[in-house]
């Protein structure tokens, strides 16, 4: 999973992402929450978190654009965002459904 942009490769990262939430999250994005630019869903087409549940995602990311927001998806069709996480440096993301 290697890439180029711009002359630079990409990081590929292992994040573990957990659900404190009390329902199961069923879409997991990351992009830009302002223009509302989102990834595909990076759990995948069957891919869920279950409740007090965590998964390994792995993902490229581009060195020289380290911050992005994170969306995840419950169950019930509510979103969460958590802004401005540091996607180079970052080992876990725990969300907590609000």
């Amino acid at each position: 999973m290697i890439g180029i942009v711009l002359g630079l490769a990409l990081q590929t990262r292992t994040i573990l992402v957990t659900n404190g939430g009390d329902r199961a999250i069923v879409a997991l994005r990351v992009g830009q929450a302002a223009p509302k630019s989102w990834s595909d869903d990076l759990l995948g087409f069957d891919g869920v978190i279950q409740v007090s549940r965590g998964r390994e995602i792995r993902m490229s990311v581009d060195p020289s654009a380290c911050f992005s927001d994170v969306k995840a998806t419950y169950q019930d069709g509510r979103d969460v965002v958590q802004h401005d996480v540091n996607l180079c440096t970052v080992d876990r993301i725990d969300f907590l459904e609000l």
